[in-house]
């Protein structure tokens, strides 16, 4: 069994690892499924570790 610090594909993405966070802004989107600018920036501080 692959451990939780082990690289990991999905479809085209390539995650570092296979921790993942839920995501926080189903209820904050438009009905196209589109977040604002603002929410994203709220995000950023959560994501900042992620995108290396």
């Amino acid at each position: 069994m692959p451990g939780y610090f082990e690289p990991l594909t999905v479809g085209k993405l390539e995650l570092p690892h296979r921790l993942v966070m839920a995501p926080m802004t189903r209820n904050r989107a438009n009905d196209a499924g589109v977040i604002s600018p603002a929410v994203a920036a709220g995000n950023r501080p959560h994501l900042a570790d992620t995108h290396r």
